[in-house]
């Protein structure tokens, strides 16, 4: 429906992106409105005549084009603020839909995210504060719809909390739907090194093939081999992660 949604808007502020869709719609009939004046074009008279002639041969039609045209404006003008940024929008979003499992998910990792910049600036009480929010609304969407990506924020959250017993199983929830999942390896590794795990901390994370490893994963591994006293290991790996 290309027209349609300018009426009628979507459940979701982040579906309702697609409210651009309408203005194709919009400019396929001006060109064609355009295309039928130009194919009318001849030098018996002046082109500002034959516009003149031919809008008011066809009233109706510009009405309904401009109706149409203020609609769109309004209806994206309207939303503006709910696609302020990533945060507001899955806000707005689970206001409108508190029930949806991807939007309370999309919702959730939002905050996990703002809760792990808080932690990266050391305010800890913000962090707090952001985990808790994130863990409500992620349990929410789990409890309707259990997603891996899902799981790994649940998870990283009670992590951050260190609430690794809480924290463990929804990693291996995570591993057992999506095996290679390397988020999940890496955050369940680093519960294992947090226990003194290493032997298996360190098999977890050398189970991402090498061209997937991110830097963290490299320096994951580093502190990992400085515990089971490998200089080398460790320094060579100090290294990757640079």
């Amino acid at each position: 429906s290309i027209f349609t949604s300018i009426v009628v808007t979507n459940v979701s502020a982040y579906n309702d992106r697609f409210l651009y869709v309408p203005v194709l719609g919009i400019i396929i009939a001006v060109v064609d409105l355009l295309r039928r004046q130009v194919f009318r074009l001849t030098e018996a008279e002046p082109q500002w005549r034959l516009s003149a002639k031919w809008a008011r041969q066809h009233v109706a039609g510009l009405l309904v084009v401009a109706v149409l045209c203020g609609l769109a404006v309004w209806q994206v003008s309207r939303r503006l603020p709910d696609w302020k940024d990533r945060y507001a929008l899955f806000e707005k979003d689970v206001q409108q839909a508190p029930t949806n499992a991807r939007l309370l998910k999309n919702y959730g990792g939002s905050l996990a995210r703002l809760a792990l910049d808080a932690h990266r600036n050391r305010d800890y009480a913000q962090r707090d504060s952001l985990a808790h929010r994130a863990i409500e609304v992620l349990q929410r969407a789990n409890d309707r719809y259990e997603q891996v990506t899902g799981l790994i924020h649940l998870g990283n959250m009670y992590m951050l909390l260190g609430r690794y017993d809480e924290a463990e199983p929804l990693f291996d929830k995570a591993l057992q739907r999506d095996p290679d999942n390397r988020f999940a390896k890496t955050s369940l590794a680093n519960i294992y090194r947090t226990r003194g795990e290493y032997e298996r901390a360190r098999a977890l994370v050398e189970s991402i093939p090498m061209n997937l490893r991110s830097k963290n994963d490299h320096l994951l591994l580093s502190l990992i081999y400085d515990a089971l006293g490998d200089a080398q290991k460790a320094q060579y790996y100090r290294q990757l992660a640079q």
